[in-house]
This record gives structure tokens, sequence and C-alpha cells, in this order.
């Protein structure tokens, strides 16, 4: 049977410190305690000095979909600048089929050198002539390349969609930046964030939240025009 003693510098709970190991057998916490109560002959030790152990954490809204993206798929996130961003999506590129568009996400336009959103200009750079569409780390603002903007079928007379809006150079034509519903014309087009996550890439991508302590969520999943919590 797995059996092991998992000693820190203190246990917390939330009636406070509760000693400073916890006996776990099979997977599951059978006690609570001091070290030097718990201990006995043939039990194994895990030892975490300077650590705290804490109950499993909830989050209470969490986006399950978007989280499996950011961990399967193109994620710029802690780019430095557009040469480290380019060097992102082009190694995505080389993987990726020629044919599908390159999505990404956690784009951080306030971290990088830059200061600014990269534009379709910047974009073709990277790839030139491929889709491509990063979202900002928000969700409520996307930049898309001139391909994704010609597969979205958006051109210069392209009007701003209700709640949202097209960013457009001097001569009225999408400089790339999409805000709010803007994204999602341009995004159901390509698959947005999550249209082609297969069942094992979000499953394997729950199963990382235990690493950050995470063990219950409350799911915000898009259903149509609602939204589904659940545990």
């Amino acid at each position: 049977m797995n059996e092991v003693l998992v000693v820190a510098d203190r246990v917390r709970t939330a009636s406070g410190i509760a000693g400073d190991a916890v006996h776990v057998r099979a997977g599951r916490v059978v006690a609570v305690g001091r070290a030097e109560d718990l201990r006995r002959p043939g039990l194994a030790e895990d030892r975490y000095r300077g650590s705290t152990i804490v109950p499993g954490l909830g989050d209470g809204h969490f986006h399950p979909l978007g989280h499996a993206a950011s961990v399967v798929r193109l994620n710029v996130a802690g780019v430095a600048d557009f040469d480290a961003l380019a060097d992102r999506v082009r190694v995505s590129a080389s993987s990726t089929p020629p044919d599908r568009p390159l999505i990404g996400v956690r784009l951080d336009e306030e971290g990088m050198a830059e200061g600014r959103l990269p534009t379709r200009a910047d974009l073709d750079a990277l790839v030139p002539g491929r889709s491509i569409l990063l979202y900002r780390y928000c969700g409520h603002i996307a930049v898309a390349s001139t391909a994704a903007l010609e597969e979205a079928g958006v051109g210069p007379d392209t009007a701003d969609p209700p709640g949202g809006s097209f960013d457009r150079e001097m001569d009225g034509r999408p400089n790339g930046i999409l805000r709010e519903t803007a994204a999602a014309v341009v995004g159901d087009v390509l698959g947005g964030r999550t249209g082609d996550l297969e069942p094992d890439e979000l499953l394997a991508a729950l199963r990382s939240l235990v690493a950050l302590g995470i063990t219950r969520i409350c799911a915000m999943v898009s259903m149509g025009s609602d939204t589904f919590c659940g545990i």
C-alpha cells in the first residue's frame, strides 16, 4: 500500500495551525498532526523544509477551456518584445499544418518593450501569408493578421459589430486590432481559442491544476447565449 508521512514546517487549516505533518495512505489523508506523534517504524517520510501545507484550493470562477488553450496551444505570455513574440509564433507555425490558423493566447503588450499591441502588419512579418490570431490576456481584445482578416471577410467596408470595433488605419482599413465583439467576428471563422480542443487535451490541462494546489473549480462554460457553472 502506498503510504507516506509528508512533513513541512507547518500544516495550516481553516482553524489554524494543525501540526507539521500529514499522513497519506493510498492517496488519501488519514491524519494531520505533529510528525513526532504520527511517525512509526516503516513509514516513509517526505520532507519539505521551509514549506507550509494547506488544504486544496477552490477557484469559484474558472474558465477551463481558456485554461486548456493556454496549456496546449500557442501561449505568448511573458514575451519581452516583438522579436520574442516572433520566435514563439514561428515555433508554433513549424508544428502546425499550413492550412490551419495560428491561434495564440495571453498576449500582453504592457510587458513588451514596444509598449503597444502588434498590428496586422507586425503579424504579417512573422509568418507571411499565414492566418494568425492572438488574444490579449484579458480575452476582450485580439490581433489578426491580414490573412486572418481576409479569411473572415473583414475589409475596409466592414462595419463595426454591435458592442465592438475594428481599429483602423488612416485609409479606413482595419489594422488587425479587434476589440470586444469584433474579436468574435474573426475568431468564430478561424475556430477561436478553444474551438478544436480535444477532450484528452482538456483533461490533461485540468489535471495540471493540482500542481498549483487547485483541487476544486466552478467551471464557467459558455453554452450559446448562456453561461453554465459546474463544480
